[in-house]
């Protein structure tokens, strides 16, 4: 019975619970700028639902920073809700979001790398 309760344990971590994502923006902290090479520093959270996904988009609105962090935690553009691994610009704000879901902090690297 331990056994069984261990093995659902551990399946559920990665089902049960959502991406770890780098959550940061470059107006709080300079190393969350777009080349995010030290993370030392960097704030890290963990994704509410497994529906969310890693984001990385400038602010426009707020001198251009750059955010980071789970999808739930901003406005995202519908077509990042369905395709992931990518980045679009946005009509409504004029900005780039980029996604990605393949693993744990993966949204660490340059803008550019998404395109």
């Amino acid at each position: 019975m331990k056994f069984l309760v261990l093995i659902s344990i551990i399946l559920c971590a990665k089902s049960c619970f959502g991406l770890v994502c780098y959550s940061c923006n470059s107006g709080q902290n300079p190393k969350c700028g777009d080349d995010l090479t030290d993370t030392n520093g960097i704030d890290v959270s963990q994704c509410k639902t497994s529906d969310e996904f890693c984001v990385t988009f400038y602010n426009r609105f707020d001198n251009n920073n750059i955010y980071r962090g789970c999808s739930g935690n901003f406005y995202v553009p519908e077509e990042l809700e369905t395709v992931n691994n990518t980045c679009v610009l946005d009509s409504y704000t004029i900005a780039l979001f980029c996604s990605c879901n393949d693993k744990d902090l993966c949204n660490r690297g340059k803008m550019q790398i998404y395109t």
